[in-house]
């Protein structure tokens, strides 16, 4: 495998004959095991003569969830998902012959609706088949990950002949809105989305010596790191959802406020501020 030019930057180069992406098994990666999942990706295929692989897991031994090139025996080539499921049976859909081009990037996606059962393939944004496969059922997707490879089961060593790039996996189905999103950012590639603030920390009064807790929730995109600042200072060790102060002291007074990031940016969220208050010794008269 080699790396060539992309769509977004660069992109792998596959030879059709002994090139592949393999991704270890993870329970990330067993898209499966959730409300459906989405395959998508820009492709850039040397041959559609022939049936090659984009996507498939595949457990060393038969194949599971694919996306491959298909050539109908009406000829041209188009798009095939199959949804193998753990039980080994499968149920396709696909595009009409002719679809796919040779030698230039074309954006291609296949969702799956485990619920209520619908698939759909999408060229370029726009939706070009959708079906109910007649059944919901849990996708076989607990097997390693494989971008341009067939490397067990019937066709092993059938190789994908061309450029793949920005390959994405996810958990759910896409709406036709996201897809037609991602195409529509071409060469700009997929805007990432930096986290959002859904609980800020709140205001807290507490006596000398006592107790102050903030905490925060957020949204977006995992995974997430936090920093807590006082006065805009980085606290030591202060790198998660909450922030407890023990033994409050007067210096502990003053604003919080956390600072949080993803592969998307950071995002600061509001001031919060603690009052420190002293137990006063009563006043005899």
């Amino acid at each position: 495998m080699s790396f060539v030019p992309g769509k977004v930057g660069q992109a792998f180069g596959f030879n059709g004959t002994n090139a592949g992406v393999r991704i270890l098994a993870s329970p990330n990666l067993n898209a499966g095991m959730e409300n459906g999942f989405t395959i998508e990706a820009w492709i850039n295929p040397a041959d559609v003569a022939s049936e090659h692989p984009i996507v498939e897991w595949n457990d060393g031994s038969t194949y599971g969830v694919l996306l491959w090139l298909s050539v109908p025996i009406e000829g041209g080539s188009g798009l095939y998902l199959d949804v193998m499921n753990t039980l080994q049976q499968n149920r396709a859909i696909a595009t009409a012959p002719g679809t796919i081009a040779t030698n230039v990037y074309q954006h291609v996606a296949a969702t799956y609706n485990e619920p209520n059962g619908v698939a759909a393939l999408y060229i370029n944004g726009t939706l070009v088949v959708q079906q109910a496969l007649g059944w919901a059922t849990t996708p076989r997707t607990a097997g390693d990950l494989y971008f341009g490879w067939r490397p067990a089961g019937a066709g092993a060593g059938t190789g994908f002949l061309g450029a793949m790039d920005e390959v994405s996996i996810y958990n759910r189905a896409l709406s036709s809105t996201e897809i037609a999103t991602i195409y529509a950012a071409s060469s700009d590639g997929k805007c990432l989305i930096p986290p959002s603030i859904t609980t800020q920390p709140t205001d807290q009064t507490v006596y000398l010596g006592g107790t102050a807790t903030f905490t925060v929730a957020v949204g977006g995109p995992p995974p997430f790191s936090y920093q807590w600042q006082h006065e805009g200072t980085n606290l030591a060790g202060a790198t998660s959802t909450s922030l407890v102060l023990t033994n409050v002291q007067l210096s502990n007074g003053g604003t919080y406020a956390v600072r949080v990031t993803n592969e998307g940016g950071p995002i600061i969220s509001s001031n919060a501020f603690l009052t420190v208050l002293t137990n006063c010794d009563p006043v005899c008269l």
